[in-house]
């Protein structure tokens, strides 16, 4: 009897390669949730695949988004996410600009590009799954960026004045660009 019990206990928990999306939690490893959560939101969110993944086709503050998936193997079992934009050819998308909102707002990167296009993103990590609260505060921060993104537009395009030069967070002293 002794040898019955113990063959059907428990043993101790294997270790995959495979990320494992818990019940309730949202997983770049299964993009479904993503798009589940997008859309409990309000966010349009539609799903497609490329040949580097999958990919959700979004929307939010007048913007159209994508958010990638990252980190994958063979286009599947991604950890995280990329909220992304991509802002045509313009020639205020400098680095000047990029940095000037930058040093403004936190969480958000905003990056020049060759031909003067900008990058607005922000990298999610949601290896081993995050809880929908989670997912919703950073939506709230995402779309909360957007809005300072077009605010920060309007006041660059209405300022004439050039942005101070950045300080030396050691020396305290301005840099010269």
């Amino acid at each position: 009897m002794a040898a019955l019990a113990a063959s059907t206990t428990p043993g101790p928990a294997v270790a995959t390669d495979t990320p494992v999306c818990g019940h309730e939690l949202i997983c770049a490893a299964d993009p479904q949730t993503v798009v589940a959560a997008l859309q409990k939101r309000g966010f349009r969110a539609e799903l497609f695949s490329d040949p580097a993944g999958p990919y959700i086709a979004s929307g939010a503050e007048g913007y159209a988004f994508s958010v990638l998936f990252n980190d994958c193997k063979d286009g599947k079992d991604c950890t995280s996410l990329q909220f992304n934009i991509l802002f045509s050819e313009s020639d205020k998308h400098t680095p000047q600009y990029a940095n000037a909102f930058n040093v403004r707002y936190r969480y958000i990167q905003v990056g020049a590009l060759p031909n003067n296009r900008l990058r607005f993103a922000y990298d999610l990590n949601t290896m081993g799954g995050i809880t929908k609260e989670n997912f919703n505060t950073f939506l709230g921060i995402w779309s909360g960026a957007l809005r300072s993104f077009a605010n920060f537009s309007r006041e660059q395009a209405a300022s004439t004045i050039p942005p101070a030069a950045p300080i030396n967070p050691v020396a305290g002293k301005p840099q010269k660009p």
